[in-house]
Parts: C-alpha cells; sequence; structure tokens
C-alpha cells in the first residue's frame, strides 16, 4: 500500500492500524535509521495519506523492529491522551539524563531541574536547583528552609553562571570551590571586570580584578 506524507514522500508500506490516537504503520525490509528519519518531522507527518485515508497531526512515538525483517513505525495523534502521556514520559527521561550533565552544559537547560523549595525539602550535594531565574548546586546535605535561599545561603548553594552570558553578576565566594578563575569576566558595580588571578575571591574594585572599559 502507498503511503503519502504531507513533504510529498511516497513510501510502500505492508500494513497500517490506526485508532483516535495512534497509527502504526508497518514496512518489510524498511531502513530502520531511514525511516525513523522520515517520520521524524513534524513537516512529513503532519498530513499522511493511507488508501485514500487521511491523518493529519501526528507525531512519531517509537520505532520498534519484529522478526521477519518488520518493522514498525508508531505515531501519536497531537493533542491526545497517548500525546500528552508520552510527552510528560519524555519529560521524565530528559531530567533523569539532566543529571549527568557538567554544570556548563546543565545551565544551558536549566528548565530541566526542579525549583528550590523553602517548605523542609531534603537536598543532597551536588543536586542542581532553579531559583529567580538561575541555577544553583547544593554544596551540602541539608533540610531547606525558608529563610535559606540559594542567593544568600552561600554555605550551602553555590550559582552555575550560564555560559551565554557574557558578564554574569559577581558573587561573593566562600571558598575554593566557587572562586574565579584567572581571566574570569563578571559584572560589578555597573563595570565589567575580569579576572587577573586565579583563584580570586576578591571583590571587583579592590583587588584581583582589571575593570574593561567599553566592553
Amino acid at each position: 500500500m502507498l503511503i503519502i506524507l504531507n513533504d510529498g514522500t511516497q513510501l510502500e508500506a505492508y500494513s497500517y492500524e490506526a485508532s483516535e490516537e495512534y497509527l502504526k504503520i508497518r514496512f518489510i525490509n524498511g531502513d530502520r535509521e531511514g525511516l525513523k528519519n522520515i517520520f521524524s518531522s513534524e513537516i512529513a507527518t503532519k498530513r499522511i495519506q493511507i488508501e485514500g485515508q487521511v491523518f493529519t497531526d501526528h507525531r512519531l512515538d517509537y520505532v520498534t523492529e519484529y522478526t521477519g525483517a518488520i518493522i514498525e513505525i508508531g505515531l501519536v495523534a497531537s493533542g491526545s491522551g497517548a500525546d500528552e502521556a508520552t510527552a510528560a514520559a519524555m519529560l521524565v527521561l530528559a531530567k533523569l539524563q539532566a543529571e549527568a550533565l557538567d554544570d556548563e552544559t546543565a545551565a544551558e537547560v536549566k528548565a530541566l531541574y526542579d525549583v528550590w523549595s523553602g517548605n523542609g525539602v531534603s537536598y543532597t550535594t551536588g543536586k542542581r536547583l532553579q531559583y529567580i531565574g538561575d541555577l544553583y548546586k547544593v554544596l551540602q546535605d541539608h533540610v531547606s528552609q525558608a529563610d535559606w535561599t540559594p542567593d544568600t545561603a552561600v554555605s550551602l548553594y553555590v550559582r552555575i553562571d550560564d555560559p551565554t552570558i557574557e558578564w554574569p553578576e559577581w558573587r561573593q565566594p566562600v571558598g575554593a570551590h566557587d572562586a574565579y578563575e584567572l581571566g574570569a569576566k563578571v559584572s560589578h558595580s555597573g563595570k565589567h571586570w575580569t579576572s587577573d588571578m586565579a583563584n580570586n575571591v576578591y571583590e571587583p574594585g579592590v583587588y584581583g580584578w582589571t575593570e574593561v572599559v567599553g566592553a
């Protein structure tokens, strides 16, 4: 049977099965990766025609290979209960994967991390949390309190600077773990500064920093 996708792609399929939420298409001796790439395109799957029937606004959910060289493409209708369940599962998986990221990469996807709560939550060392638009890392195990906010409880949290911000706001280091490296860039008192030394814990304008004029 002929499958015609929204972008004009035409494919020969073995069979299909459709419901309100799912569309399953099976191919024999197909290229698994090639089919996955084709059906990953939201433009291509916006309209799918099979034997005179038209299915709209579907997106790829899974690709499964069975014995007999049969490959099944599973698509879910956008906005359906199955679509919402898949999206929720994908978010859970993304959050689990985010825990393995380095700090610099984590700062680029901070929306994947939990928002800080001061309501007696047990936080473990190394956990990353969102707070007022910034990402912080827990420095020691503790139970949160409303007045121990990440921006003020410097012994409990350290801010992870977003690498896309060239001149992040300077914050007072409390030790070697959050001291600034040689060449680090910061904003402070309305000016831009670069660190003149490694392990810099001093305030810009006091010692260890050079003001960058015109930056």
